[in-house]
């Protein structure tokens, strides 16, 4: 696979990077994928110290080690970059623990009673040491201070000036403070990953990146702040395009380039429109139904759940509560049928059936298939609907994919006309990611890869350099 210079860091990454935010050690598939990336070209994987509540360190720490004990790789072969920022789940245990002993970290941020923000020098110190546990490793390659502006975003000061100015004064400290990690040959760089660098200047939540390398450490045995990382993606062009760097008259990105920074991109395939997440992607089928077929089936669900409901009205002793929590557990496919008009993106449809449906799966499962006081029959229908309610499930996210991958069917179109012959039948995440990672001046751009045939897709993508004019889509006339 192609590799690209990390700006002036010295640091060589592949076009393409493993984005490890939803991996997990717990799962094997997600072992897989990774090792078969690194093994495949992929050279560069990006976590955080909050991804799976520290899962995601611990398996790239495995497969690491792994590969360094089967094959002739070692870890200098990999450039692993890891941030710290985030406090919840067992983050948030750690810094309740240090209140209680009268040491607790500075300048935390308080977002919500279950998420707190801080990058202050002492909380740094610790993620980085407990990053470097996780993963096995000696150093990590880049160090990122994970999504800073939460500070701006939950900020109550009203004075935009102050809160600024303390900003940037809390990223000049963080800064100070990595340059000794780098001294301690803990990290080899750093930087900072933000959402908000595309935002329009006069925006509460804007990180400047003209701000950013005017604090950053400029002394003879500095290195500075040398990497950035941002999302960019078909949809969501501002990080490029959007001239929002005041003195320079450029945008992040291009101002980015001009300093030498390494430019790290992410989220390139799911873009955030008017609040909800559009997947630039090709959804895979198993099947082609119509709307009769979906009908048809949720008729059979939704006797199955009526019969089911009647009969344990009428055999059991079940409480009013609880069988009103039966009764809306057994009403997971009507209200998918009562929304069927707005469930046009797959996913948000797998959300619904992970947070909505599978919840109440679980529910009937839990007080009925295993309730032993159950009468039999009342058991056996209640599985025959669950398996109903699987195939309805089944079929209706097949419907909704056929409709997406149909309305994707323009965008294809319109990016014919600024990829290579070569790449213009592929899918739509493959003309997505070509058309990113043909920009020049980006280092890498970060992919979740948690199964095989992702890292399979994505490393089969080779060379992307020197195809057309790789800026011609990215500025054209909206």
């Amino acid at each position: 696979m192609e590799k690209r210079p990390l700006g002036k860091t010295g640091i060589e990454v592949s076009v393409f990077g493993f984005g490890s935010y939803r991996i997990d050690k717990r799962i094997h598939g997600h072992m897989d994928a990774l090792r078969h990336a690194l093994l495949s070209g992929v050279n560069f994987i990006d976590t955080s110290t909050n991804y799976s509540d520290g899962n995601s360190e611990l398996l790239i720490g495995e497969v690491l080690q792994e590969i360094e004990d089967s094959t002739d790789l070692h870890r200098g072969d990999f450039v692993v970059a890891s941030k710290a920022g985030y406090i919840q789940g067992k983050n948030l245990e750690t810094v309740k623990r240090h209140d209680a002993s009268g040491d607790p970290y500075p300048e935390i941020t308080n977002c919500s009673p279950d998420l707190k923000h801080c990058i202050h020098p002492s909380f740094l110190k610790d993620q980085i040491s407990e990053s470097l546990h996780r993963m096995k490793c000696g150093y990590l390659d880049v160090f990122f201070l994970h999504n800073p502006e939460y500070f701006l975003m939950y900020s109550t000061e009203r004075d935009l000036s102050k809160v600024r100015k303390e900003y940037y004064g809390r990223l000049r400290a963080a800064f100070e403070h990595l340059e000794e990690e780098i001294k301690a040959g803990r990290i080899r760089s750093y930087g900072i990953s933000s959402n908000t660098f595309g935002y329009q200047s006069f925006h509460k939540n804007f990180t400047s990146l003209e701000e950013v390398i005017k604090i950053s450490p400029n002394g003879k045995n500095d290195k500075g702040i040398g990497v950035i990382q941002l999302p960019l993606n078909l949809k969501e062009k501002d990080g490029l395009t959007l001239i929002n760097q005041a003195e320079n008259g450029k945008s992040a990105i291009k101002l980015a380039a001009k300093a030498g920074l390494g430019i790290v991109i992410n989220r390139p395939l799911n873009a955030i429109v008017n609040n909800r997440i559009e997947r630039l992607a090709d959804f895979k089928m198993d099947g082609s139904y119509n709307l009769k077929d979906l009908q048809s089936t949720f008729r059979a669900v939704d006797a199955l759940a009526e019969n089911v409901l009647h009969e344990i009205k009428r055999q059991t002793r079940i409480g009013v509560e609880k069988f009103q929590d039966l009764k809306d557990s057994f009403g997971a496919a009507k209200f998918l049928m009562k929304n069927l008009d707005d469930l046009d993106n797959p996913v948000a449809l797998n959300d619904l059936i992970e947070f909505y449906v599978n919840p109440r799966t679980r529910i009937i499962t839990a007080n009925v298939i295993e309730n032993e006081m159950m009468p039999p029959m009342i058991t056996e229908v209640t599985k025959n609907f669950l398996g109903e309610l699987k195939n309805f499930v089944f079929i209706l996210r097949n419907i909704v994919i056929a409709k997406y991958n149909l309305n994707n069917m323009k965008l294809h179109g319109l990016l014919n006309n600024y990829i290579p012959q070569e790449l213009r039948a592929g899918t739509l995440q493959t003309k997505a990611l070509a058309l990113t990672a043909s920009l020049p001046y980006i280092s890498s751009v970060l992919v979740g890869m948690r199964q095989r045939e992702y890292s399979s897709e994505v490393t089969g993508l080779g060379q992307v350099s020197g195809t057309g004019d790789p800026e011609a889509y990215w500025f054209m006339e909206r």
